[in-house]
């Protein structure tokens, strides 16, 4: 079972992702905002879950053939209470916070 759900106002708008993993259905939740006082940057954070670790995960934006990406398939690049920015902007880059 997932659930999605989602905030916004006037500048800001929050998506909200809570489900289960497929291979040991262990509880999986994240969050994207995206600001207009930030244009072209995401924010994404990872909740305390024990099973995060980028193991199995492709982390990243695209917009048509336009793309960044912060990992793929690679343990230990994502860890519980993480804040990632995806700045889509001039080629792409990311920031960890």
């Amino acid at each position: 079972m997932s659930l999605i759900a989602y905030g916004f106002d006037d500048k800001t708008v929050t998506l909200c992702f809570n489900g289960q993993a497929y291979a040991d259905r262990s509880l999986v939740e994240f969050s994207i905002t995206y600001t207009t006082d930030s244009p072209g940057r995401w924010y994404v954070y990872f909740k305390d879950n024990q099973w995060l670790n980028g193991e199995s995960a492709t982390i990243g934006a695209q917009d048509g053939d336009a793309f960044v990406q912060y990992e793929y398939s690679t343990a230990g690049t994502v860890y519980p209470g993480m804040r990632l920015a995806i700045d889509t902007n001039c080629g792409g880059s990311w920031t960890i916070g």
